[in-house]
This record gives structure tokens, sequence and C-alpha cells, in this order.
């Protein structure tokens, strides 16, 4: 992501405005925010899971409202709504909007939307949806089903933009972190709502209950620090991911920062829509 960005994971769709034009991030990875001269993007949320990460009731950052998340120096506002999402525009904010269904998508009638919900396959993205369509990681093709293709997958092509073809396919297996990939993730063994004992920021050691489903408890698969966890009281089936764990004790900060990954993914991102953008006859006047 940009360097005035926020980064969060996950979710179902997020959806960015700028002021007289539409842009929409139709997915949960990545929510970004940048400007650009006179143009702004404005975030709105459609999660899921991870809403904590910009409304966490802890609010590492210092703020009050739990409506409000700051990272970096860009605030986020729940908006109950489109009005609301004005108001928050005025205050140079970023609004965000929970839209499970992706309604807002037709009537925004975005010029470019970017598909980052990560589920590794393409869950109904197509090319017409935008006049620029971009899909983030696996389980798009492009030419086909996006304009674009941002690789997800970190090494020497993590954030490359794909015109003709698709990204890496999912490994599945995580990323190396300080030696550890598999063992820093945790997915739960249980179905049912979970109670979260430990909060993002926590020191965790390998054994300790860091939650609870149906009263079974969740443990720390590794010493570290809690850098996700699954939203308290959301409904989780087995095999979701709920949580993972930074075994880089000295780095507490990346849990309130944007990640190396997420800004190198919205790099790819920017640089697809700028590119793409000279493609359209006339070009987008309105980020010149």
């Amino acid at each position: 992501v940009p360097s005035s960005a926020i980064a969060g994971s996950y979710g179902n769709h997020i959806f960015n405005v700028s002021r007289n034009r539409h842009t929409v991030f139709h997915s949960g990875c990545t929510i970004s925010h940048f400007h650009q001269q006179c143009t702004r993007f404005l975030t709105f949320l459609c999660p899921y899971q991870h809403l904590f990460v910009f409304f966490d009731s802890s609010h590492p950052n210092g703020c009050e409202d739990p409506k409000k998340m700051t990272i970096n120096g860009i605030t986020s506002v729940l908006a109950d709504g489109i009005e609301e999402m004005e108001k928050i525009l005025e205050n140079n904010e970023i609004p965000v909007l929970i839209d499970e269904k992706g309604r807002y998508i037709s009537i925004l009638k975005p010029f470019i939307l970017i598909d980052a919900i990560l589920a590794k396959k393409n869950l109904g993205t197509h090319i017409n949806m935008a006049p620029i369509t971009i899909g983030i990681g696996p389980g798009f093709f492009a030419g086909k089903d996006v304009h674009a293709v941002i690789e997800t997958k970190r090494g020497h092509h993590l954030g490359e933009v794909i015109y003709s073809g698709e990204a890496i396919k999912n490994s599945g297996i995580p990323g190396n972190i300080g030696g550890f990939t598999k063992e820093r993730v945790i997915h739960s063994e249980w179905e049912g709502n979970i109670r979260n004992i430990s909060k993002i920021g926590d020191t965790v050691r390998k054994g300790e209950t860091i939650a609870l489903i149906n009263g079974n408890k969740v443990l720390a698969t590794i010493d570290g620090i809690l850098r996700g966890i699954i939203r308290d009281g959301y409904f989780v089936t087995k095999g979701f991911k709920i949580a993972d764990i930074d075994p880089r004790m000295n780095e507490y900060e990346n849990c309130f920062t944007i990640s190396d990954k997420a800004r190198s993914v919205g790099g790819g991102a920017l640089e697809a829509i700028l590119t793409l953008k000279n493609q359209i006859s006339g070009g987008l006047t309105w980020m010149k």
C-alpha cells in the first residue's frame, strides 16, 4: 500500500469513493487511502471477520471513538450510510461502510474496482464491472476476468502487475517470518462463537490460551506477538483461520502499521491504475 495508506486483513467488500468519481475496492484484505494532487480515495469496508483490525475496542492508537481507527496517520471511520460518508469526507477521513452483498457497486458505478477478497478464487468479479478492474492474488485471469492481476506471493515477484495471465497459485503455506510458516497461523478446531482472551499486540507463549470457542481452549502455537485475531464474538467454522503470531518479539509496532507485503501489493495496484487509465481513450482526467 502506498505510504499514506491503511492495511488490514480479510473481509468481503471494500468500497473506495472519490468526491466526484468512484473507485471501489471489492474486498477485504487491504484498505488503502492516498492523495494524488486533488484525487481522494475513500474506503468502505464490508468485512466480516477482521473488522477488528480497524475498530478494536482496545484503541491501541489512542482513539477514544470505537468507530474510528488511525493507522500510519490515516483515520478511517465506520459510516452508517452514504449520507454519513459525505460528512466523514468533509473531515478528510476515510468512511468505512459494511456492505456484505456488495450493493454499493451498482449504486456507485465505479471507474475502478479492485477485488482483494483473497479467496484464492474468483467469487463473481468480472471485467465489465468497471472500466478498470483489478484482481489481487490468485484466482483471476488478467485480460479475461479483470484488466490486471497483482501478485501476492512473497518473493521476487511480490507486487508485480500482470496484464495477461494469472498470479502464482496458492501453495497453502504461509510466508516465512522469523523462521516460521504454518506454525504461526492458527485455525479453529471447532465450530462456534469465539471469545477472545488475548488482544492484538499481546505477547503470548506457546501453549497459552488466547481464546475460547464453545469452552474449548485455543492455544498459542509459538512464542511471539499476537499479530491478528478474529473479531470477538464472531461465529467460526472448523478449519477457519482465526489468529496469527509474529515470532519477532521486538516488532510490536508492526501490529498497528502497514506490512511490507501490503505496501508492495498496494503499490502494484496503484501502478496498474495509473497504467490502465492511460489506455482509456482520453484518460481519466479526474486523476490527472
